[in-house]
């Protein structure tokens, strides 16, 4: 055992008998050859080719995500934009899974929030294509609604404001339903579900309430002139924040407020 805890291994191979072949360094020279084998040796083979082909199946992802996209929205400078609203996410998710599954700063709360050290291997595999799916979702319906106002004459911030007026009811209620179906998971007494759960739960709130209500709008506002090339969209004579169907709404919001506190006013004194 204790030459054996010395051999490096780093790729195997499987011969005819089911036995796991050290193809790295020469384990034994002079000597015969050691193979390894049983549950674990195979069970360690098949994570390392998995997360060998891991990266293959983030940049096949992305790249049918861009090439879509790019087609649908006939933009180029909008598929670039999503890889910055995809990649935060992914980082703050699983940062949060470290620091309540690896770190235990949620151990007081619950049995389904404590540490277990980590999260088992194939997790990641998981997650990281349907956290991706959940953001191409609510993204690519409020985008497609401002490019919508945008090509309607309406300036780039004019747009934003009505698209995410418009759609960020619907976006809200459909994250929290998310939320609570992915939350319970939560509820098992599995480790491996419970870790999913809070991912996924974790996935759908950010995206919701951080990435589609301030990162999004913020990117999109930094430069109506590459946002939508080589799309053509008007350039002159727009509707902006500033004309009358925004401060028509403005005026009337404070007219209520005034109304209602007229009305207060009115009660109290008939009251005194």
């Amino acid at each position: 055992d204790e030459e054996l805890d010395d051999l490096t291994l780093s790729k195997y191979r499987r011969d005819r008998n089911g036995l796991i072949w050290d193809e790295g360094v020469e384990t034994n020279p002079g000597g015969p050859a050691i193979g390894f084998c049983g549950f674990a040796v195979g069970f360690d083979a098949q994570m390392r080719q998995v997360y060998g082909l891991f990266p293959v199946l983030i940049a096949t992802t992305l790249s049918a995500v861009f090439i879509v996209l790019s087609i649908m929205l006939k933009s180029a400078f909008v598929p670039l934009r999503l890889a910055l609203t995809l990649f935060l996410p992914l980082l703050a998710v699983y940062g949060l899974a470290v620091l309540v599954y690896q770190d235990g700063i949620l151990n007081w709360l619950s049995a389904s929030t404590s540490s277990i050290g980590g999260f088992y291997w194939y997790i990641p595999i998981l997650i990281t294509s349907m956290v991706c799916g959940l953001a191409l979702d609510y993204d690519v319906f409020l985008i497609s609604r401002i490019i919508e106002h945008r090509e309607n004459g309406y300036d780039i911030r004019a747009s934003i404001v009505k698209a995410s007026c418009e759609t960020g009811g619907t976006i809200s209620a459909a994250g929290i339903i998310m939320t609570l179906a992915f939350g319970g998971m939560l509820l098992s007494n599995q480790s491996t579900m419970d870790v999913s759960g809070w991912l996924l739960a974790t996935a759908v709130l950010l995206d919701t309430f951080v990435v589609n209500t301030i990162l999004v709008p913020a990117l999109m506002s930094l430069g109506d002139n590459i946002a939508w090339w080589p799309r053509k969209v008007p350039m002159n004579n727009l509707v902006t924040l500033e004309d009358s169907e925004f401060v028509g709404e403005k005026e009337f919001l404070h007219s209520s407020h005034a109304n209602d506190g007229d009305t207060a006013s009115s009660d109290e004194l008939e009251a005194s």
